[in-house]
């Protein structure tokens, strides 16, 4: 509980004496009520607004004098607010309270029965609570109507923006066909003509797609085909795609991506286009003459992929904000080139359906920009070697596999599913049985769901990965979590690959495909960090 909410379940006391405090402290204490004892007016309505649920005050140490300051405090509460005031007095109603009213007054006459003060401070702070509820919905409906108006500043942005870039190819194509009807041209010009035309159209096209993309990602429509492939592959696609671009703007596009492939599975389409949106972004921010760096590398478990310009850079308080659909952050309309605001979006989600991540930095204005991407590596499967074959590289087509389920009914379907298909099966319930099943049958494979009773599958996972006969053992998650956070947050508890349930078979004989099996020799004795896994 915050320090503000406590202070409006306060009820907030001056008695006419020590013996009263004393008193009523007792009693309110015993009912669970919060009590804060102030010495004398000007201390509580200083507490007054710090937070308060109800005020009670006795007749005999106020006077019209004292009593000014709160009321005016009381007149100047917010529209949702009425503070209750119980007033104990021996009179019938104060001539003061009567020169200047307050409308949520409850006079006590003395002698006061207990049970009757609890019960009016008890109405009293119900009654406080429910104004601090309905604060709460304005507030709420504040903060809803604000981001509302921030969209629809947006959604005009966008519109003028988008009007904008499609006048821009538009113009050229227009104006190419005017040519054409007005004037005798040459074939060589004629050509330089239609090629405008064409390059343009192929703008309109792309700017088209990018909508399209945008919205089957949001509403879950876009489909992979996702094969194991070398990422340099498609990098050279994407490169392709956008050189045009970069000559144009005049810049140096360096390449480099080693000798080695690097493989991962993935949509060798989907990725060409993250790759083609980054470095045109990175060429639309970059000056005439500027430099455009391309670079890519396997670390260990992850294939990395940079793209670095020396343009104008990005504010440090625009970072964060940088894949935000229809942002843009080039202020200078000189330039002349601000898109639609949802290439580096795209990007982002795309790469989230690979389980791959994508984040930025920039020095700040005019100090370029970084883009860096990570990728999950897919080993390949070789079933041979340049000398002879080995049993710790080999592909088989019998797997020992580990099943880890606590669903009886798709333990049991997908145990025959897998003896079907030709391999050797052993179950366990939950991560516990999981655990300990792996220690014993040494599998060549395992297969978990990840919410389970007693231990999860990532934590299953964590636990096999500390031992080290478990270093390169395939672990595969099949879970009915299908987002790409629940991917990227597989893959980082040690998972190779993430299945989505119901999982197609196809599919799965893809995954066994690609696997590279180690011989798992299991003891008993501790992990290399001195636990037992």
């Amino acid at each position: 509980m915050t320090l503000q909410s406590r202070n409006e379940k306060r009820l907030l006391m001056v008695a006419a004496s020590r013996a009263d405090e004393c008193r009523a402290g007792r009693l309110f204490a015993e009912d669970g009520i919060e009590v804060h004892f102030c010495g004398n007016l000007s201390q509580l309505i200083q507490q007054v607004e710090l937070g308060a649920a109800a005020v009670l005050i006795n007749a005999r140490i106020v006077s019209a004098d004292y009593v000014r300051p709160l009321l005016r405090t009381l007149e100047r509460q917010p529209t949702w607010s009425d503070l209750p005031v119980i007033l104990v007095t021996a009179e019938e109603r104060p001539g003061w309270l009567n020169r200047k009213p307050v409308a949520n007054v409850t006079i006590l006459r003395q002698p006061v029965h207990m049970e009757t003060l609890l019960s009016v401070v008890r109405s009293a702070i119900t009654s406080r609570l429910k104004q601090y509820e309905v604060r709460d919905l304005l507030e709420e409906q504040e903060r809803t109507q604000a981001e509302l108006r921030k969209v629809d500043r947006r959604k005009d942005e966008f519109l003028a923006t988008l009007a904008h870039e499609l006048r821009n190819p538009i113009s050229p194509i227009q104006n190419a066909l005017d040519l054409l009807e007005l004037s005798q041209m040459s074939l060589q010009e004629e050509t330089e003509l239609r090629e405008i035309m064409r390059r343009q159209v192929k703008q309109l096209t792309r700017l088209v797609d990018d909508l399209l993309d945008v919205s089957r990602i949001t509403r879950g429509r876009i489909r992979l085909e996702r094969q194991t492939i070398d990422l340099r592959d498609a990098v050279r696609a994407g490169i392709e795609a956008s050189q045009p671009f970069i000559d144009q703007s005049d810049q140096t596009l360096e390449v480099d991506l080693g000798a080695q492939p690097l493989m991962v599975k993935g949509d060798a389409t989907r990725l060409a286009q993250c790759v083609a949106n980054l470095l045109n972004n990175a060429a639309k921010y970059t000056p005439a003459g500027g430099r455009v760096r391309v670079g890519a590398e396997a670390t260990p478990g992850m294939v990395v992929l940079t793209v670095q310009d020396n343009g104008i850079g990005i504010a440090a308080d625009q970072i964060d904000s940088v894949f935000e659909l229809f942002r843009q952050h080039d202020t200078d309309r000189q330039r002349g080139q601000a898109g639609l605001g949802i290439g580096l979006t795209l990007v982002q989600r795309l790469l989230r359906l690979h389980a791959g991540t994508i984040e930025v930095h920039s020095d700040g204005l005019g100090q370029g920009s970084t883009f860096t991407v990570r990728l999950p590596v897919a080993v390949p499967c070789n079933s041979t070697t340049q000398d002879s074959p080995s049993p710790t590289s080999a592909c088989p087509s019998r797997f020992r596999v580990l099943v880890v389920e606590d669903t009886p009914a798709i333990r049991t379907v997908l145990q025959r599913l897998l003896e079907a298909i030709g391999h050797e099966v052993i179950i366990a319930e939950d991560g516990v049985q999981g655990v300990e099943e792996a220690m014993a049958q040494k599998p060549q494979v395992v297969i978990s769901d990840i919410s389970m009773p007693r231990m999860n599958g990532l934590q299953l996972a964590r636990r096999l990965r500390r031992h080290p006969a478990f270093n390169e053992t395939p672990l595969i998650a099949m879970t009915g979590y299908g987002r790409a956070e629940d991917q990227a947050e597989a893959l980082e508890a040690g998972f190779n690959h993430h299945l989505t349930k119901p999982v197609d078979i196809a599919e799965l004989r893809r995954v066994f495909a690609n696997l590279r099996v180690v011989e798992t020799a299991v003891s008993t004795p501790a992990s290399s960090d001195g636990s037992k896994p």
